[in-house]
């Protein structure tokens, strides 16, 4: 299999592993917010009241798209 002539060893060029390492902290960055926002709001809210499962729910979404991103970055060359 040919390799791409920017790459060695098999291995992304070096900008490119610096952009998704730039694109991974961007986007981890405000899914942590959400994540502590909507733990912060569910700590105020009470399980019967409006809302309280749609933030369960937010929560579910962030945590599983962050471990994503975080497991793209966990991929990349030190």
């Amino acid at each position: 299999m040919a390799s791409h002539p920017d790459t060695r060893d098999g291995q992304a060029p070096d900008e490119v592993v610096d952009m998704i390492r730039q694109f991974t902290h961007d986007v981890a960055s405000p899914l942590t917010l959400v994540l502590a926002l909507s733990e912060l709001l569910m700590q105020q809210s009470q399980p019967d009241e409006r809302g309280h499962e749609d933030l369960k729910q937010i929560q579910a979404s962030t945590r599983e798209v962050l471990t994503m991103v975080r497991s793209l970055a966990a991929r990349l060359p030190v």
